[in-house]
């Protein structure tokens, strides 16, 4: 989402999936920057600055809000195209989600690949990288330089599988396929560690899909109860009772505080989860009030705009500090080099790739009023 809009205020939202198209949210904008900013803050105080704290764990907040995120806009797209057209063109989805992941993806995965053959990385093994090429990274996989594309793996499962089951079952059948794997997993994850089965903090359990696609499916859910109005009715009792004031400190200070309670660890991402959807509904239902302002401020909105590029390198810089790289690894100097090959990396690899998947959108829905996918 590019240039200045006004907020839409929660009078001008449809009431019901009649909708042809999937409104435009200028605070989402800024709610991917909040996470990408939860992301940095985390790694930068655990591992640059070596400060132990309750931020240590925020960027796991900040994952979760991406995936909440992404869950909604990518299944709001999805319904807004059956409406409009009768069906969903798979292919034109899969190109459109490979030009906005995969070109910035793979330069980051060369960028280390031609590292590690000068010597300047070495913890991420070869498989590693078919493994994430494969979006398997979630299930397979060693060393710091690539484990966060964890996440981008899980994305893109998502991404394939999906629009299938949305495709075959229709908007009802997906509310109801989206409400049971919300459902399933959170119950799943919570018996595999009450059971024994995983350690809540095991590797297992952080990474893998049938961990962790909660907040996947909770976003997509909610997209579809927007569709359906039910987001729409219930604004004044989220604005009244689930204010973003409390929820997103709660939210910060369950998952800062109750990371390696034993009473707490069944339900530790279950509980994080929540709140992200309690938040994301807030904003959709409540864009014009002061935290839907907040978030569609210039320069949030700026972060999230660039967040994925952002995303991808600053892990080499701020996370991963073996073999000494001198300074270009110690703050201040590695936050502004995530930073510089972020942005390098928006501009001349993102945006190029994001201009050709709009032409492919503006094709696809040409017409008065056609613009861009926001996702």
């Amino acid at each position: 989402m590019r240039g200045t809009r006004d907020v839409t205020t929660a009078a001008h939202l449809p009431p019901s999936g009649s909708s042809p198209r999937f409104p435009e949210f200028p605070a989402l904008d800024g709610f991917r920057g909040l996470a990408i900013l939860l992301v940095l803050v985390e790694h930068v105080l655990k591992y640059s600055v070596g400060i132990p704290g309750p931020w240590n764990h925020w960027g796991g907040v900040g994952v979760i809000l991406f995936f909440a995120l992404s869950g909604f806009l990518i299944t709001g797209l999805l319904g807004a195209e059956l409406a409009r057209e009768g069906r969903i063109d798979l292919r034109a989805f899969w190109i459109r989600r490979g030009l906005r992941i995969l070109p910035a993806m793979a330069v980051y995965l060369a960028a280390i690949a031609l590292l590690k053959l000068a010597g300047w990385v070495t913890d991420p093994p070869w498989k590693d990288f078919a493994a994430c090429l494969a979006f398997l990274r979630n299930f397979v996989g060693r060393g710091h330089s690539l484990e966060h594309l964890w996440s981008v793996s899980l994305e893109q499962q998502f991404y394939l599988l999906w629009p299938l089951v949305f495709a075959a079952a229709g908007r009802r059948g997906a509310r109801r396929a989206s409400l049971a794997v919300l459902v399933g997993v959170i119950a799943w994850r919570a018996t595999a560690i009450s059971t024994g089965l995983y350690r809540a903090d095991s590797a297992t359990i952080y990474l893998r899909s049938d961990f962790r696609s909660d907040a996947l499916m909770g976003g997509s859910f909610l997209a579809l109860a927007w569709h359906g109005g039910d987001l729409a009715r219930s604004a004044v009792w989220l604005r009244s009772f689930a204010s973003p004031w409390w929820v997103l400190p709660a939210l910060l200070a369950w998952a800062g505080w109750m990371w390696g309670s034993p009473w707490a660890g069944p339900v530790f991402i279950a509980v994080q989860v929540l709140f992200a959807l309690l938040l994301l509904s807030h904003l959709v239902s409540n864009p014009g009030d002061a935290f839907g302002g907040l978030c569609s401020g210039s320069w949030l909105r700026w972060l999230g705009r660039r967040s994925y590029s952002i995303y991808l390198w600053q892990q080499i810089f701020l996370v991963v500090k073996s073999p000494d790289w001198g300074w270009a690894r110690h703050f201040p100097i590695d936050l502004a080099l995530a930073f510089a090959f972020g942005l390098a990396s928006y501009h001349w690899v993102e945006l190029p790739c994001l201009r050709l998947k709009s032409r492919m959108g503006r094709r696809r829905t040409s017409g008065p009023g056609s613009r861009p996918d926001p996702a």
